[in-house]
């Protein structure tokens, strides 16, 4: 699950003139399988007020020193790398009435459409498949950084 750092941090990095991507992290929450709802309601509320420690900061140093160390080894001087190569990943979603039901409440209340879509942060571009309805349809997930809507 996805937690945002930006409130932790000193100024100025906490403020609206850094991107609020580069703050976010993932977090593993576990509840027990055979508690009731409440109860699972209870043990999420609780794991999301106090996920932030200074021990989940400290490994948060070495996994971000891991991957900066394994990014720029051997990185040449002089000029920036080429671009990696950005190919479309597909991803079929399938039939999604297999996964949501199409009414709830004895009909009260109707799903009428379905989207779905991710943000991109790199340039790889995200292609999912999926049909509603009978229909087929198609998401592509992209960054506007690397990309153009032409081009997608």
């Amino acid at each position: 699950m996805s937690v945002n750092m930006r409130s932790y941090l000193p100024p100025p990095y906490n403020g609206k003139d850094h991107a609020v991507q580069v703050y976010v992290t993932g977090v593993t929450p576990v509840v027990d399988r055979d508690s009731t709802l409440q109860q699972k309601t209870e043990q999420l509320t609780a794991y999301y007020k106090g996920w932030y420690s200074e021990r989940f900061v400290q490994a948060m140093r070495v996994t971000t020193d891991k991957h900066f160390n394994a990014m720029f080894k051997g990185r040449r001087e002089g000029g920036a790398p080429p671009k990696p190569p950005s190919n479309v990943t597909l991803s079929s979603m399938g039939v999604v009435e297999k996964y949501l039901a199409g009414e709830c409440g004895g009909g009260a209340v109707k799903v009428t459409d379905f989207r779905f879509g991710v943000s991109m942060m790199t340039r790889q571009m995200l292609l999912h498949v999926w049909t509603f309805q009978g229909r087929l349809c198609l998401s592509v997930n992209y960054n506007e950084a690397y990309q153009e809507a032409s081009s997608a």
